[in-house]
């Protein structure tokens, strides 16, 4: 007995140190970037101008405009208080009050009717004016355009408006959902202008512009249809309402064009006029010429007419058609060389400035695109003013992004999709630089939950607009979606050209007839690495990709690609197939986030010139298998056979428990010696071969999107996966810190066997609760061989499965000794031993199968994932 006290006290003073060792493994991750617990706010310096191009949304000389922007107090829900300049965007989740006074001139508020305008609140938000309550509105993209109820404001004093921000998402009823790894960042804020709009008592609330331009006419056809707000005035004054549009051209100001006058009766509030304008500037990349179209209300009292409000529309004439696989562009045919932009800067977060907008667009029409996609929800209104202006074509589409089958039978959540996409195609559709609008991407297209939410979001969009329809898919069996659409939109997942070409010719074979577009493909490059192409995460790696990769869409008779991206940007998410040093960055990008041009711009601008680019030094990289793993196997190995040869009673202990193990564990109830040492040793072997073995599976899957997703559901802690995928990525520290894990789990567990005592009539010492923990778990010592072929077996396909088969069983095997274990320790019978452990087990698994469901919706996911995974190319 007294060797026992001893034994136990030699133990307490090593735990401390076993806590340290794993801090000190934990530590090699480093600190999270994304996830430190800042409450930091990202604010847009920038100023807009009398200078800066176009203007916000609903502006005209009819209507006054009150800037909203400046300083607001803001609230952090369970933080802190303080002041913020408006745009800005906050990088954390939470729920901030932001509140704010403004003064409205008195003939001002008698005079006008106001609306909120607000062209980016991310991702909820509740508006209060007055403590009057405004609207409810979710969607972080997309614009609030909100009526004030009359009275609301008042004028030469102190009007206070509060807006109580949250960017909180969810796995499965907020739009967009939760982000995955490679989500885009989920930044909240006011981070685009907000501003109170005054318009006349009646009002154009919008106007909807179609051009008809026959390629073999001399005119072109302009249909324009508008929607007055007339309010609840008993009397709209004397005389009747008309309106009337006139183009003007924007450069030169000289009118081309205009309609008849056209009237309203007493209760109408729509209608349209169509004209005519000679020989047009049409507009395209090369020539990007506009026009003005001013919508006039006015009020006719016999020969007296008044002008009411004005509305104002940039235009341009141009006509799109799909056709027989190509994309015709006022009948030519329109080969695409796009980038996908991210709305992401390293020093405003997504609240980019006027400046950075527009430098960013002239850099890109510098680089020779044609083609813009705003990935995944639409951009600042200025955007796309700048792609009309300066000739690149947009594809806008709304966040339905990785929505697994079940959510899209929802009938909530679709009608969120519907409301969203109805108010994306209201903002934008009169721009001509839209090309297609997108009603998705990364969904599970073979599924018809998926078919039927498509097809109906679909015949919602071309109601409200003929441009052409895309999804943006990867190349799935089975796919019942991307036949619908106007475009066969391919989303390419290879990272080698080889694969590359298999995709595209997948998709080419399935798609025939449509034309095709790959609207994302590219590769991840390492900022400092110029070690030659032979690295696939060189710059020089990077800019090959891309030359090969044009030329291969070209080839196989595409009408385009798009690079990803021409920018990097900052993820949602911590992802474990990210190739930079910190998990949430994501560089696919032509330019980094500081927009330090890369080698793969030239490559890009090359390409898109049409120009040579020169050779591009091959280097000498390998992706030889991390010798580590040999390494450390081999010392282990080296240290159990020593210690084995070397001590009697290591050898005898280690025997007895894998071939008579009843005998051990009888020993251990009757509270027979077995050292203290042997057992810590035996642990640190158990947990070397584990760690070994782990770490090779890890490491060898860490460019599987689904191996990504799948931690991210597990660890559920975006910071603590940030680590996890750091030391992944470096197998001595993963091997070091799986090992003290599994460590430090086996002492936990053998605390939980000597707490468990309390059901059984066998008394038990800590110290042999632990002894029956570390030495049930003698079977991993056979980790250690397996764990220094592992990684190099399941290089080949055909190994995969084996190897993990047998990591299976021996982890079986060792639950299974431990049960028996605890039997004799216990004096319980073995089948009820078995029957209650295995018990246990199902209620762990429940527990944590309806936590996961209940919180994360992971089931839904995993299936979703599983499914996308095997049936792709």
């Amino acid at each position: 007995m007294a060797g026992t006290t001893l034994n136990i006290s030699r133990l307490r003073r090593l735990l401390p140190a076993f806590w340290i060792f794993l801090t000190l493994l934990l530590s090699l991750a480093g600190p999270s970037s994304a996830s430190s617990g800042e409450f930091r706010f990202y604010e847009s310096t920038g100023t807009r101008t009398s200078a800066t191009p176009g203007t916000l949304p609903g502006e005209s000389p009819t209507r006054v405009r009150i800037d909203l922007g400046g300083s607001w107090a803001y609230s952090i829900e369970g933080g802190p208080s303080g002041t913020v300049n408006v745009p800005s965007a906050f990088d954390f989740i939470g729920k901030v009050a932001y509140q704010r006074a403004f003064v409205v001139p008195a003939n001002v508020v008698s005079g006008y009717r106001f609306q909120i305008m607000a062209l980016g609140i991310s991702q909820n938000a509740e508006i209060t004016v007055n403590n009057d309550f405004i609207t409810n509105h979710s969607g972080g993209y997309s614009s609030i355009v909100q009526s004030v109820p009359a009275n609301s404001i008042q004028p030469f004093q102190d009007n206070v408006i509060r807006i109580v921000v949250s960017n909180q998402l969810d796995y499965r009823r907020t739009l967009p959902l939760r982000p995955l790894p490679w989500g885009e960042r989920n930044y909240g804020g006011i981070y685009r202008d907000i501003y109170l709009l005054g318009t006349p008592q009646v009002f154009i609330r919008n106007a909807i512009l179609q051009t008809n331009y026959d390629e073999n006419a001399t005119a072109a056809h302009l249909h324009v249809r508008v929607i007055l707000d007339r309010g609840e005035l008993k009397s709209e004054g004397s005389g009747q309402l008309g309106f009337s549009v006139e183009a003007y051209d924007k450069i030169s100001g000289i009118s081309v064009g205009r309609s008849p006058l056209r009237m309203f009766g007493a209760a109408e509030s729509e209608g349209a006029v169509d004209f005519v304008v000679d020989h047009p500037k049409l507009w395209s990349p090369d020539s990007p010429d506009l026009y003005l179209l001013r919508c006039i209300l006015s009020r006719v009292a016999g020969k007296e007419v008044t002008t009411v409000d004005e509305y104002d529309i940039t235009a341009g004439i141009r006509d799109i058609k799909t056709t027989k696989g190509r994309i015709l562009l006022n009948g030519k045919e329109l080969t695409l060389q796009g980038v996908i932009w991210n709305e992401d800067h390293p020093a405003f977060g997504n609240a980019l400035t006027y400046e950075q907008m527009e430098k960013d667009i002239a850099q890109i029409k510098m680089l020779g695109a044609n083609l813009v996609r705003f990935i995944h929800h639409p951009p600042h209104p200025f955007m796309i003013d700048l792609c009309d202006r300066y000739g690149l074509l947009v594809l806008e589409e709304i966040p339905l992004v990785q929505v697994p089958p079940e959510f899209l039978e929802d009938e909530q959540f679709l009608g969120q999709a519907e409301s969203m996409l109805g108010e994306i195609l209201s903002r934008d559709q009169n721009h001509p630089a839209i090309l297609a609008w997108g009603l998705g991407d990364g969904l599970d297209v073979s599924k018809e939950a998926t078919r039927r939410a498509i097809e109906r979001l679909a015949k919602q969009a071309r109601a409200l607009d003929t441009r052409p329809l895309y999804l943006a898919s990867r190349c799935i069996s089975g796919d019942v979606c991307t036949k619908m659409m106007d475009i066969a939109a391919l989303t390419a997942t290879a990272q080698d050209m080889r694969d590359f070409k298999a995709e595209l010719e997948a998709w080419r074979s399935s798609h025939e007839g449509q034309p095709r577009i790959v609207v994302c493909f590219g590769t991840q490059v390492q900022q400092q690495n110029r070690t030659g192409y032979s690295n696939p995460y060189s710059q020089e790696g990077q800019a090959r990709f891309y030359l090969q990769g044009f030329e291969v869409a070209r080839t196989l008779g595409y009408s385009g690609g798009v690079l990803c991206s021409y920018n990097d940007w900052t993820g949602a998410r911590p992802s474990l197939t990210v190739h930079s040093d910190d998990p949430w960055l994501y560089s696919t990008g032509l330019v980094s986030g500081d927009r330090e041009k890369r080698l793969a711009f030239d490559a890009a601008r090359a390409v898109f010139h049409g120009e040579k680019f020169s050779a591009l030094p091959i280097g000498t990289y390998s992706s030889k298998a991390p010798i580590i793993f040999v390494l450390v196997g081999f010392a282990a190995l080296v240290g159990i056979a020593y210690l084995f040869n070397a001590s009697r009673r290591f050898r005898e202990s280690l025997n007895r428990s894998i071939f008579s193990s009843y005998n051990f564990f009888s020993d251990v109830r009757d509270q027979h010696m077995v050292s203290l040492w042997h057992t810590i040793l035996i642990g640190i072997g158990t947990s070397s071969g584990v760690a070994l073995v782990l770490s090779s599976i890890m490491y060898h899957y860490r460019d599987s999107w689904f191996v990504d997703n799948l931690l991210t559901f597990i660890l559920v802690s975006d910071t603590l996966k940030g680590s996890v995928v750091r030391v992944i990525w470096h197998p001595l520290a993963c091997i070091g810190f799986i090992a003290g894990a599994v460590f430090v789990g086996l002492i936990v567990l053998g605390i939980v066997i000597y707490l468990v005592k309390v059901f059984f009539r066998q008394q038990i010492y800590l110290f042999h609760a632990i002894t029956v923990a570390f030495w049930s778990a003698s079977p991993f010592l056979t980790f250690i061989p397996i764990g220094m072929i592992v990684y190099r077996l399941m290089e080949s396909q055909v190994y995969i499965l084996p190897a993990l088969i047998i990591v299976l069983v021996v982890h079986i095997w060792v639950v299974l000794r431990m049960l028996k274990g605890l039997s004799i320790v216990f004096d319980v019978y073995p089948l009820k031993m078995y029957a209650s452990g295995i018990v246990a087990f199902l209620l762990v698994g429940v527990a944590l199968y309806l936590y996961y469901d209940a919180f994360l919706s992971a089931p839904e996911y995993i299936r979703f994932m599983y499914h996308v995974v095997t049936h792709s190319l």
